[in-house]
């Protein structure tokens, strides 16, 4: 009888063991998926981003392009009396414009998710990357300089002035940070990402403006000089929600 009873607790705990060795056989790990996505951030700029892992893990490679231009104009006219024997009025014209700027970033980030429901989770991981951007700027500046001097016995004189001020500026930006965000299901095939990306940089800037300007006036002169500048920058970017990025997603699954 009591060689019967440890049969039967032997045979339970073998039963036992193999039901539990089928459970978990059967939890098969996550399936592999590639995402393909498109980013919105600030409604002016966007970015291309792949990502590859499974539902729980993704690793993302993510750039950015974008640029801009400008143009304007506009006109002055001051006049300048010290008293009835001294008077000088200027009048001139501005154009502003600003050749093609350029800006990219290239980062790469490692990213936990954890999903709250079916179709709501909660993501998190670090980031790291570098961006940067040029900036070009010229304005011309053309007017008239008339004036009356009754101290000297002078008479009405007219004289033409012109000026041109370009601008040219780099900056290089290397940066470390986290991404907390989440992810929500609206099919298996196509995803939105929300996240925001707080960061600290490194940010090395050169800036170089050359002036050009004549004038006719009695004392005839020209001006052309050229200032260099170059600037290190240390600080903490997008804390807050208005750089939160806005990512549509296309997901394959394997």
């Amino acid at each position: 009888m009591k060689n019967s009873k440890i049969i039967f607790a032997a045979i339970i705990i073998s039963f036992a063991t193999a039901l539990q060795a089928q459970d978990l056989g059967m939890q098969t790990p996550p399936a592999k998926v590639k995402e393909y996505g498109v980013g919105l951030s600030n409604l002016n700029s966007f970015s291309l981003q792949y990502r590859w892992g499974n539902e729980k893990t993704l690793f993302r490679i993510n750039a950015t392009v974008g640029g801009s231009t400008g143009f304007g104009k506009g006109s002055n006219n001051t006049t300048e009396t010290q008293d009835t024997n001294y008077v000088n009025n200027n009048a001139s014209t501005t154009k502003k414009n600003s050749p093609i700027n350029f800006n990219t970033s290239l980062s790469f980030s490692v990213l936990k998710i954890k999903y709250v429901t079916e179709k709501f989770g909660l993501m998190c991981g670090g980031v790291a990357g570098i961006s940067y951007s040029t900036t070009n700027t010229q304005t011309n500046q053309t007017g008239t300089n008339t004036y009356y001097n009754g101290y000297n016995n002078a008479s009405n004189g007219s004289f033409p002035y012109s000026e041109t001020i370009k601008g040219h500026s780099q900056n290089i930006q290397p940066f470390v940070g986290v991404v907390l965000g989440a992810v929500y299901k609206i099919s298996p095939s196509f995803l939105v990402y929300l996240e925001i990306a707080p960061n600290i940089y490194y940010a090395h800037t050169n800036t170089t403006s050359t002036t050009a300007s004549t004038s006719q006036q009695p004392n005839h002169f020209l001006i052309n000089g050229t200032t260099k500048n170059a600037t290190n920058t240390i600080g903490i970017a997008s804390l807050s929600n208005s750089g939160a990025m806005l990512t549509f997603v296309y997901r394959i699954t394997k």
